[in-house]
């Protein structure tokens, strides 16, 4: 692909030339080749097992005659965590026919922590076997997106790769049958990229740069996902904003620090900022289709507090044909109230933590707004923005047993706090992409 470059900075700008996923997940090393459709899956002994009494020292031949589908899953990874109950539905409805092997790369204190939570949150027990500190696995199929499903053959045959989407009883019923039907491949771009180095260029900025900044098109083998404000691994102390193969409109979220949901694209022509309702392979073509830029701002560290501005800057520079700005609206929020006065909130003290998985959170000495930023992963399927108007400006202590992606569910348990999340308008602070001299701004 022919590369462009859009170049800004402020006093001394120097380039060298040089080539949100999941930096755990990558193909293994050694002699393992990864596997493809109709490749035999070797004798991969079963490891880390939980549920996994009379398997010990087994290997997935003991699943021979089976439909069997390795389901690669984290404990952080929502999409995941929601399949779940389909997935054990899918266990229980097809039984000896079928066996759905959740494969985890963490280890098993920590899958045992998060099955405990389930456990406490929704009655289900987790009866089959789980691998757990997979490597082998994830590098015979190596993935870079969650979850990631591997369809094996009666026969010990790779039949499908797919996403969540395509695992249904029905065809499941067709994959069992004599004629199964071809089924879309999930094929990942698998990332190569060092994240501890820069993406263009080799180090930081030199001593009188006062700052670095570089914007391609859609770079293959780099992955896609957004690193801000991070320390560069160099030996001039200086902060790093790099984004790879990310839509305009992504960028434009990132320079303004807002999310899918604070964001409103009212231009004619959509096609060039929207990809259409597609996932998987399809959407890494789009972007490859002209859809998809990376960007990098390297600053010395004195210069941080400049970056979503230059950021912002730079990217109206470089895509003149639009205007993104700030703008207030009134838009339908989740918004956390006050039930009442009584102060439940109040920290007991200690040192700040925040953590929040798909069944708990616990947030000590931490401001409110911590704890909306984090829910606002938790509650991403809800398509509303997340707005604090508790007037709360005081450390707050938080500890939350409930299904984290469930209102009613936190609701209920945010009852101890005195707060609650309430769905109805407000004004929030949007970002708006409009055509470039069109009315209105």
């Amino acid at each position: 692909m022919k590369r462009f470059f859009c170049f800004l900075a402020l006093l001394c700008f120097f380039f060298g030339a040089g080539a949100q996923e999941n930096t755990d997940i990558k193909a293994g090393a050694g002699t393992i080749v990864p596997l493809k459709i109709g490749d035999r899956v070797p004798p991969v002994v079963l490891s880390g097992l939980i549920n996994g009494a009379g398997l010990s020292g087994k290997d997935l031949s003991v699943f021979k005659g089976k439909l069997l589908i390795l389901d690669f899953w984290a404990t952080w990874c929502a999409p995941c965590v929601a399949v779940m109950p389909r997935m054990d539905s899918l266990q229980e409805r097809f039984g000896g026919k079928l066996q759905i092997l959740p494969v985890a790369y963490e280890g098993e204190a920590a899958v045992r922590v998060f099955l405990d939570k389930r456990r406490a949150a929704t009655g289900r027990e987790a009866h089959g076997p789980i691998i757990t500190g997979d490597k082998t696995l994830a590098a015979l199929f190596p993935h870079q997106s969650l979850p990631h499903f591997v369809w094996i053959g009666t026969d010990g045959i790779v039949k499908a790769i797919t996403d969540d989407r395509e695992v249904t009883a029905a065809h499941i019923s067709a994959m069992l049958g004599p004629q199964a039907a071809p089924m879309p491949l999930k094929r990942d771009s698998i990332t190569v990229y060092d994240h501890t180095r820069p993406l263009f260029g080799s180090g930081a900025p030199a001593a009188n740069t006062l700052m670095q900044a570089s914007l391609s098109p859609y770079i293959e083998g780099i992955g896609s996902g957004i690193y801000k404000d991070v320390d560069l691994d160099s030996g001039e102390p200086a902060r790093r904003i790099t984004a790879r193969n990310q839509t305009v409109t992504d960028l434009f979220r990132l320079a303004y620090q807002k999310e899918q949901k604070e964001t409103l694209v009212e231009v004619a022509d959509t096609t060039a900022l929207l990809p259409p309702a597609i996932r998987g392979r399809a959407y890494l073509d789009w972007l490859k289709a002209g859809h998809g830029y990376c960007y990098e701002l390297l600053l010395p560290e004195k210069e941080k507090k400049e970056a979503y501005r230059l950021m912002r800057a730079q990217l109206q520079s470089c895509f003149n044909a639009y205007d993104a700005h700030i703008e207030q609206r009134k838009v339908e929020c989740l918004v956390l109230v006050r039930t009442d006065n009584r102060d439940r909130l109040h920290t007991a003290g200690g040192p700040p933590s925040a953590a929040i998985d798909g069944f708990s959170c616990d947030f000590e000495s931490c401001y409110l707004y911590v704890f909306l930023s984090r829910m606002k992963i938790a509650m991403q399927g809800y398509p509303y923005p997340l707005v604090d108007q508790t007037g709360y400006q005081e450390m707050a202590d938080i500890r939350l047993s409930a299904r984290m992606n469930d209102l009613n569910e936190v609701n209920r348990a945010l009852a101890a706090y005195g707060l609650r999340f309430e769905k109805k308008p407000a004004e929030i602070n949007m970002l708006i992409i409009r055509d470039a001299g069109s009315p209105g701004h």
